[in-house]
């Protein structure tokens, strides 16, 4: 009976060593998949910087007789990445407006994006 129980107890400490081997193998996978990724989104991100040489800035304009948001929209968009909507969308919420209707006199802040560090 001591014999039988020996190596139950036996059997019980190599599976016990088998499963915690196994956790740290799977443990470890996770842990360099998850370093990979990372890796791999810091160097996109670091490419990315490198790639864009224009620097945002933002200032104030006077609204002229006969100007739209559409209007400004496309003419300060340029280097932006983005469509005259979403420029428009943008300049709505940077500017407060819960529309389009915008009056010559007033002022409006766009950004824009140039090759100048300044």
């Amino acid at each position: 009976m001591k014999g039988q129980s020996r190596k139950q107890n036996i059997s019980k400490v190599q599976k016990d060593s088998v499963f915690s081997r196994r956790t740290a193998v799977a443990v470890l996978a996770v842990l360099l998949i998850c370093a990979f990724f990372t890796g791999m989104n810091l160097l996109h991100s670091q490419a990315q910087e490198k790639t864009s040489p224009y620097h945002k800035y933002y200032t104030s304009i006077r609204i002229q007789e006969g100007d739209s948001l559409w209007s400004i929209a496309e003419s300060y968009k340029t280097h932006s990445g983005k469509s005259t909507a979403e420029y428009v969308h943008d300049l709505r919420q940077m500017n407060s407006l819960s529309d389009d209707t915008i009056h010559a006199g007033n002022y409006l802040t766009v950004y824009y994006y140039d090759l100048e560090l300044k």
